[in-house]
């Protein structure tokens, strides 16, 4: 199905996200299509994730998470490049700060199982942390069926946070997706075709979903998801969070959240679960004394 695609962000472009609950925009700057290639470049050689979450039953990994504090990585620089602050601004309430609450490389390992199961983005946080936000999905390189594709169900962020259950893909380390139970019958699932470059905004109430990469593409996409934010809440990492605008924290807000997020025994959904490090470390060790 062919999905209209906005070269600018604008009250028409708002409009097709607040009734879709998704909305596909391309950026063709010079500089801003330099900064992806850059980043596909980055990732697609020699990158050794330090943090990666969501493995299959084989432990093959579908996320690497907290990019935006990898300095390494032009991932940060993208998303704070004024074309895309452009596009993002007109879908953030003025006068309110926002912040990253998490960054991520997402992407399939070829011809392996890294499919992801129908779900909204506020299926997997509690009940008393439902998020008002959205998603940002910058595709790294030409996304369609064979790569794995996004699938969004439009309309579905109006049902609400829906109920999901909890489907274990790995038993050994855990890893875990959230799946929606019952999806009404009114609800079909599209496939957005996209170009590397172009994004895709869509609402965290917004089911969606892909299948596994029949080719040799990993589909490589940064997602990071925005908020609104009231001086005092951590990010997904439990660290102080980067703003949207990429504004500079004061320092009495530093230290406070700083204490925070020291004190905080909140842990991130998608971090190397305990377990993992314990191995890591054990294998470090054992290599050192040999």
């Amino acid at each position: 199905m062919k999905i209209k695609r906005f070269n600018k962000a604008d009250q028409e472009s708002l409009k097709f996200y607040e009734e879709q609950g998704f909305v596909c925009h391309t950026i063709s700057d010079g500089s801003f299509v330099k900064l992806v290639e850059k980043a596909f470049e980055y990732y697609s050689k020699n990158f050794k994730p330090k943090s990666v979450a969501f493995r299959n039953s084989d432990g093959a990994y579908r996320h690497v998470v907290d990019i935006f504090r990898d300095k390494k990585s032009p991932a940060l620089t993208l998303f704070l490049n004024k074309e895309m602050q452009k596009v993002i601004n007109v879908y953030l309430e003025q006068n309110q700060e926002y912040i990253f609450t998490h960054s991520k490389l997402s992407f399939k390992q070829p011809y392996l199982k890294s499919n992801w199961m129908p779900h909204q983005d506020n299926g997997y946080k509690n009940e008393l942390d439902i998020r008002d936000g959205f998603a940002v999905f910058l595709c790294l390189e030409d996304m369609n069926e064979l790569n794995g594709a996004i699938q969004v169900y439009p309309n579905s962020h109006k049902f609400g946070r829906m109920e999901h259950k909890k489907v274990v893909e790995n038993d050994k380390l855990g890893d875990h997706q959230y799946v929606v139970q019952n999806i009404p019958d009114s609800l079909k699932p599209i496939l957005l075709e996209a170009s590397q470059g172009d994004l895709v905004i869509f609402h965290s109430n917004l089911i969606h979903q892909s299948t596994s990469s029949t080719s040799d593409s990993k589909r490589l996409v940064i997602i990071a998801e925005l908020e609104a934010w009231d001086k005092t809440k951590l990010d997904d990492y439990s660290k102080k969070p980067i703003l949207s605008n990429g504004t500079s924290l004061n320092a009495y807000l530093k230290l406070q959240l700083s204490l925070k997020s020291i004190l905080s025994k909140q842990l991130y959904m998608n971090k190397i679960s305990d377990y993992e490090k314990v191995v890591g470390f054990v294998r470090y060790v054992k290599t050192k004394i040999k």
